[in-house]
């Protein structure tokens, strides 16, 4: 490919536990590919085993992007990603193309299509938040951006925390509502897109199918440490860091706090919710026209084969 032209992506998404890293990585192996990141949990460092990053002997296959570089207690935003992936995607490296594998919606979404550039958030403002978060707690952070704005908050779940924070923050920030700064976002929302060919595979599962392969995970999990991960972790005042809060993490919190009384009745519950998060995941993605399902369940050797023609077919990607 003539340097400076612009590679093509190739998109492995969908629910969790359907094999989206190790089709990515196999295509990649083949295709001298990058593999960048889309998953928002696995850009942080030391919560390893509950978010299932690729091991250290894939990475010494292909190079892998994007994952473990946020250190505690820092966070990160779907904005600081898509300028960091569209960053990856612009050297000049001698790859025929990018391999996005991952299931966070919003993370990809902001890759792909841009996202607003929103202002820093002033320190007193961040302030003035955790103030009102320490007086009324964060479930009734939503009472207040009703206040702020009802439109918006109609929009979005009172349990979403993460994104009623951050929208009381650009509304504090900018003295604009949300839905003026959406619109702000639209009018440049062409000129954001991205230019290169993109091709999105889409993996899914049936529930009973998919359900074996989430305990199964979940198994793994827990015998390799889970529980003492996120034990060292809250040792160290971290309860209320980001990714403590998702799924996997969250329970085990709930068990060392004794309001789980069994390693039975914490796997079950993570598999649940791990169930609740595919569901999510799917309906996310299926709202995306462009993205091509295949049924993660048939033979591996045979879903490899079908992806890999429809890739062929969809993007002109050389060895």
């Amino acid at each position: 490919m003539p340097s400076g032209e612009l590679k093509p992506l190739v998109f492995f998404v969908g629910p969790t536990a359907t094999g989206k890293s190790s089709l990515g990585l196999q295509w990649a192996m083949e295709h001298q590919s990058i593999i960048l990141n889309g998953d928002s949990l696995q850009v942080y460092r030391e919560v390893n085993i509950g978010t299932a990053k690729p091991t250290q002997q894939e990475r010494d296959r292909v190079p892998h992007r994007l994952f473990d570089f946020v250190l505690p207690p820092e966070e990160f935003t779907a904005g600081k990603y898509s300028q960091m992936a569209r960053a990856e995607i612009k050297k000049e490296e001698d790859v025929s193309s990018y391999v996005l594998v991952g299931g966070s919606g919003f993370y990809i979404q902001a890759f792909e299509k841009g996202m607003y550039s929103s202002p820093e958030v002033a320190e007193n403002i961040k302030v003035q938040i955790s103030n009102y978060i320490s007086a009324y707690g964060e479930n009734e952070l939503f009472v207040w951006l009703r206040q702020l704005d009802s439109e918006y908050s109609q929009k979005i779940s009172s349990n979403d925390v993460y994104r009623v924070k951050r929208a009381i923050e650009m509304i504090l920030s900018t003295g604009l509502s949300m839905s003026q700064i959406q619109q702000k976002f639209e009018q440049q929302k062409e000129s954001l897109c991205l230019k290169n060919p993109i091709c999105k595979v889409g993996l899914f599962g049936e529930k009973p199918w998919l359900k074996e392969r989430v305990s199964f995970r979940v198994d793994q999990m827990l015998e390799r440490g889970l529980v003492e991960e996120a034990e060292t972790l809250l040792k160290r005042g971290l309860k209320d860091w980001w990714p403590m809060k998702s799924v996997g993490y969250l329970e085990v919190v709930s068990f060392l706090e004794g309001h789980i009384k069994s390693t039975e009745e914490l796997k079950e519950l993570i598999v649940r919710n791990t169930m609740y998060l595919a569901k999510r995941q799917r309906t996310w993605f299926k709202r995306d026209s462009q993205i091509q399902w295949f049924d993660a369940s048939q033979p591996q050797n045979h879903l490899y084969d079908r992806v890999k023609e429809y890739i062929q077919k969809s993007i002109n990607v050389s060895v």
